[in-house]
């Protein structure tokens, strides 16, 4: 929104739980899904977030899996 960059480099290695649907979608529409470690148990489009572990519900996830995904 302000302009800036998105790091692209090697260096930027983000590990990601969605807990929303659409905001899977995003990750995978980008290209960025081998940083998706976690997912809610709604999330599956596309057919391949399917192979991502869920973590529970979005609005009540389970806390323990998500902080188990170790995400950044």
């Amino acid at each position: 929104d302000f302009g800036a960059a998105l790091p692209t480099d090697a260096a930027f290695n983000a590990r990601v739980v969605s807990l929303n649907p659409a905001a899977t979608e995003v990750i995978f529409a980008i290209g960025a899904e081998s940083q998706l470690v976690g997912r809610s148990r709604w999330d599956e489009h596309p057919a391949e977030a399917l192979q991502i572990p869920a973590v529970g519900d979005g609005i009540r996830p389970n806390i323990e899996a998500v902080l188990a995904k170790q995400p950044t």
